[in-house]
C-alpha cells in the first residue's frame, strides 16, 4: 500500500503568522507554489495561507469600501498618517490564513488521501506526526507518481479493474 511518507514533499516552503502579505505574494511569486503552510516559532501548523485566500481578503475590502475609499486612501496614505487606512487592509498573514486546516499524517494511505481532499476540495494537505509539521502532500506529488510508472503498471491496474483501456 502506497503512504502518504512515500510521496509527500518535505522540504516546504513556509511562512510564519506575522510575515507580511507583500513578503508573502513575493514567496509565492518566486517558488511558484499557489498555497504554504503557516507556523508558529516552535514549528507548529498554525494555519495555511493560498492564493484564494489572498482574493477572498482583497475583494472584502472592495465589497467594503465606500465610493470615495480611492480618493480617501490617496490622500490620507500621501499626506495624512490615517490609522483608519491602515485599519481597513489586510496586513499580515494571521489575519487571512485559513485556521482549521485539514491534515494527514506520514502513515497514511495514499488512496484515503486522494478521496478526503476530493472531498474537501482541497489541492494540498500539511502531513503532522504529533504536533510537528514534517511535509505536505499534493495532487501534484501524486500525479508525479503515476507518471512515472511503466506501461505494465498500467496494464496491471486495467486488468484488476477489468476495463478495456482502449
Amino acid at each position: 500500500m502506497i503512504k502518504v511518507k512515500d510521496l509527500m514533499t518535505t522540504k516546504v516552503v513556509t511562512v510564519s503568522p506575522d510575515t507580511t502579505l507583500r513578503e508573502l505574494y513575493t514567496i509565492l511569486q518566486k517558488e511558484r507554489v499557489t498555497g504554504v503552510p503557516v507556523l508558529d516559532s516552535s514549528g507548529k501548523l498554525v494555519g495555511v495561507i493560498s492564493q484564494r485566500d489572498l482574493i477572498v481578503a482583497e475583494t472584502q475590502l472592495l465589497a467594503n469600501a465606500s465610493a470615495y475609499s480611492d480618493i480617501e486612501e490617496l490622500f490620507s496614505s500621501r499626506f495624512i498618517e490615517d490609522d483608519r487606512i491602515i485599519r481597513r487592509r489586510f496586513n499580515w498573514v494571521e489575519e487571512i490564513m485559513t485556521r482549521r486546516v485539514i491534515t494527514t499524517h506520514p502513515d497514511a494511505a495514499i488512496r484515503d488521501v486522494c478521496r478526503l481532499m476530493c472531498e474537501k476540495h482541497v489541492k494540498r494537505l500539511p502531513v503532522v506526526a504529533g504536533d510537528k509539521f514534517v511535509g505536505i502532500i499534493s495532487f501534484t506529488d501524486i500525479m508525479r507518481f503515476f507518471a512515472d510508472k511503466p506501461d505494465s503498471f498500467w496494464q496491471n491496474v486495467d486488468a484488476s479493474t477489468g476495463e478495456d483501456p482502449h
